[in-house]
């Protein structure tokens, strides 16, 4: 796996010796946050920036990205055969892998029970697109986790002990979706939907080692924190998107996405909350508010122009999910919560700009000392 980043140079060298090939360079940047109603940890910044290298040999395309906390070298799209390309790369995430700095309980978060989780991951991956529109993934990773206290860890909360995984991933996609310019240029966090897509997923993830981890206690009716990891996890999950216009000005979206684990942990867990693309969204929800396993999720949003000379979209947003949160909520059954919001996506040229903001009444009927509301932001910029 430590070939990725070796490849990738190699890559760039051959192609950028040979006449045969064209290499193209581009650069695209953002920065935005997202913040919400809690007495300690009100919200998380993000910072991108990112160069993407095209017209290397055999078709292929390289990045490098680092996004906040996260390095990612690759090399992708590698020609291989008909209707089959390959790729590979390494990457790194330093502290606040799966929002694990926060844990929120109660209705607030709870920096005694946050903690840093660090990994370096490399990935091999085929992909083959068998007939039109269908498209299958073989994915293989290794990844090794780090673990520190902050200094606001409670010293009695125990870390994971999880020394390396091995990753293994299927996907298979159904994609109808016309394109719109945020599946290619990474500061458009949020792409447009005119048509339909779907998929598949099942993931494997085999430890060398684990061990209890959290808050652990032997009391089976208190609600705290207990991750039981097994040596072998495995996540099944499932996604729909689709979107069509209706009239000149106006569009209708709508996605869903659920999830199956067992033998899953926090480090696993799915982030649930806020209006990030990063996130299960629920908008006035925080982001990772819930870090759940199994769970159903949908979203939809009327997006109306209201200029045909300005390419906004502003609209309503609405988001809804049942899920499981044991160790935060105390209840292995089903419970659901729901949101609703504003947005805003503004495309200037290179610029991207996008503004959502929502509120969360199931949250704050809950817990009489969260107010249930969230707000995103970003701008970004692209020579692509």
């Amino acid at each position: 796996m430590s070939l990725a980043v070796p490849s990738l140079w190699l890559g760039l060298l051959i192609a950028g010796n040979n006449p045969a090939f064209a290499v193209e360079a581009d650069f695209s940047a953002f920065l935005g946050g997202e913040f919400w109603d809690s007495t300690t940890a009100s919200g998380h910044g993000i910072v991108s920036i990112r160069s993407d290298f095209s017209g290397l040999a055999r078709g292929s395309r390289g990045y490098i990205d680092f996004n906040t906390d996260t390095l990612n070298v690759g090399l992708v799209d590698i020609n291989v055969g008909e209707d089959t390309v390959v790729g590979l790369s390494l990457k790194g995430e330093a502290g606040v892998s799966n929002l694990l700095t926060d844990y929120f309980y109660e209705g607030d978060n709870d920096p005694s029970r946050g903690f840093f989780a660090s990994y370096v991951t490399g990935s091999v991956w085929a992909k083959f697109n068998p007939a039109d529109s269908l498209y299958v993934l073989v994915n293989g990773s290794t990844r090794r986790w780090f673990f520190q206290s902050t200094e606001m860890t409670d010293p009695n909360l125990i870390l994971p002990n999880v020394s390396l995984a091995i990753e293994p991933e299927v996907q298979v996609t159904w994609w109808a979706l016309s394109d719109d310019s945020a599946w290619q240029h990474p500061h458009r966090l949020f792409p447009r939907f005119y048509g339909w897509a779907a998929g598949l997923g099942a993931r494997g993830i085999f430890f060398s080692e684990v061990m209890p981890w959290g808050s652990v206690t032997t009391d089976e009716s208190s609600n705290e924190r207990r991750n039981l990891p097994s040596e072998s996890m495995f996540i099944l999950s499932q996604w729909v998107l689709w979107g069509k216009q209706l009239g000149d000005k106006t569009r209708v979206e709508f996605s869903e996405n659920a999830s199956y684990m067992n033998g899953e942990d926090d480090l696993y867990r799915s982030v649930i909350g806020g209006m990030s693309p990063y996130s299960v969204n629920v908008p006035g929800v925080p982001w990772g508010y819930f870090h759940g396993d199994d769970y159903v999720a949908a979203s939809a949003r009327i997006a109306h122009r209201l200029w045909s000379s300005i390419d906004m979209e502003v609209g309503p947003v609405l988001g809804a999910i049942s899920m499981r949160d044991e160790p935060r909520t105390g209840d292995d059954r089903f419970s659901s919560q729901y949101g609703y919001g504003l947005y805003g996506d503004l495309r200037v040229g290179s610029w991207q700009y996008e503004l959502r903001g929502g509120l969360s009444p199931s949250l704050g009927q809950a817990y009489d000392n969260q107010d249930a509301w969230s707000f995103f932001f970003m701008c970004g910029w692209s020579t692509m």
